[in-house]
């Protein structure tokens, strides 16, 4: 029988705990000071390739990458430790933004924690499927079949930051590939 054991050592929580508190504290902040801080095509700043992955355009968007957070953590919190974690983080963060930049040419402003998750869920899902585990490769199969349909079905994906979440699955992948072996 499949029995879900949640990582609820400190270890494994405080790092997806203060990720959440991050975003949700983002949208707290005054409306012209979140604008400022998303990634717009009209008024560039280098920082906005980090901070635009931390703002949601709405409540419902902030919820939606929070229930990633907790379905990342259920699931493979314990594939990252801490340390790589924080690592791991600003650089999925800057190549999935950076895709979106240099990719989609019609957005105007962009903000959002997806990509960040798909770089996550493939960094994850890869260092499972080198160890041989089944989640690993369900969950891969899931994120590919997903970035397939957002590129060959468009119309379903408008308002999707279908480029972001490339850009973070494969720079997720890619990390997790250079992974050395022996420290899996």
């Amino acid at each position: 029988m499949f029995r879900l054991q949640l990582p609820l050592s400190p270890t494994y929580v405080i790092p997806p705990l203060v990720v959440a508190a991050i975003l949700a504290g983002a949208m707290l902040l005054p409306a012209d000071v979140r604008q400022t801080l998303l990634l717009s095509r009209t008024d560039f700043h280098w920082y906005t390739l980090f901070s635009a992955q931390l703002l949601h355009h709405s409540w419902s968007h902030l919820a939606l990458n929070l229930g990633g957070i907790l379905l990342w953590w259920a699931l493979f919190a314990e594939s990252v430790p801490r340390k790589r974690y924080w690592l791991l983080l600003p650089l999925v963060m800057l190549v999935s933004s950076l895709a979106e930049w240099v990719f989609n040419g019609e957005f105007s402003v962009f903000g959002g924690f997806s990509g960040t998750l798909y770089g996550l869920f493939a960094y994850s899902g890869v260092i499972e499927l080198r160890q041989r585990k089944f989640i690993g490769s369900l969950v891969l199969v899931a994120l590919i079949a997903k970035l397939i349909l957002d590129l060959l079905y468009p119309q379903y994906a408008t308002g999707v930051a279908v480029n972001a979440h490339i850009g973070g699955a494969l720079v997720g992948s890619i990390i997790a590939f250079l992974r050395p072996k022996h420290s899996l």
